[in-house]
């Protein structure tokens, strides 16, 4: 394992009360609908409103996609809004339920597809690498590795440059074992959020600042 590698497994993986939506991702784990609905609800938004707008939808009774598509996209923009970017989300929400009311098995067959089940996805309105990486990994149990901002700002800060989505990406998979995809994935964006702040980044506390080509700005 690589010496980021080591670093990240000596760091405590975090629970529930870290990451709020563990408790969503877990629970619909069984449920590949309601999996994909949770990812796109937490994209851009803090945990617990991504749980407020999925558990509006619960409360309305919106849980599947023909009760989506009959509620209508009005009715699914009141319940999400609270997640921010309401409109987006509920429009994406909307076409997912109307593509797969189309296509039933759709979801159904994804985790067969292997390396294609990832282009598949993302051919659907609103479903980016992001979102199809984090429900392969979940459902499918498909080694990718999701990248969010939080990620990216920690390795781009690593490694002293821009990184792409699939640079990201790359750049743990060669460090990580695919067994602990998952939970480096968590581990990171905990970092992101507790030390590697967009602004006034805590580096003197964080676990990669004697590896990271950024925190000689700040440590002393």
């Amino acid at each position: 394992m690589s010496i980021l590698g080591e670093i990240l497994s000596k760091i405590e993986e975090p629970n529930e009360e870290s990451f709020a939506v563990l408790r969503v991702f877990g629970k619909s784990r069984e449920n590949p609908f309601i999996l994909l609905v949770s990812i796109i609800l937490s994209q851009n938004t803090s945990d617990s409103n991504a749980i407020r707008a999925l558990e509006n939808l619960e409360k309305l009774g919106l849980t599947e996609p023909t009760s989506i598509v009959n509620a209508g996209l009005e009715k699914v923009l009141q319940a999400v809004q609270v997640s921010g970017l309401g409109k987006i989300k509920a429009e994406r929400i909307m076409k997912l339920s109307e593509f797969l009311l189309e296509r039933r098995d759709f979801l159904e067959k994804i985790c067969e597809k292997g390396e294609k089940a990832r282009d598949e996805l993302m051919q659907l309105r609103g479903i980016g690498p992001k979102t199809a990486d984090v429900f392969l990994l979940i459902y499918c149990g498909i080694p990718t590795f999701p990248v969010d901002r939080h990620i990216n700002r920690v390795t781009e800060r690593i490694v002293g440059k821009k990184m792409s989505y699939d640079e990201t990406s790359a750049f743990w998979k060669e460090k990580v074992p695919p067994e602990k995809y998952r939970e480096a994935h968590l581990k990171l964006i905990f970092v992101g959020r507790k030390y590697c702040r967009p602004a006034n980044p805590r580096c003197e506390f964080c676990p990669f600042n004697k590896s990271c080509s950024s925190s000689k700005i700040t440590i002393r």
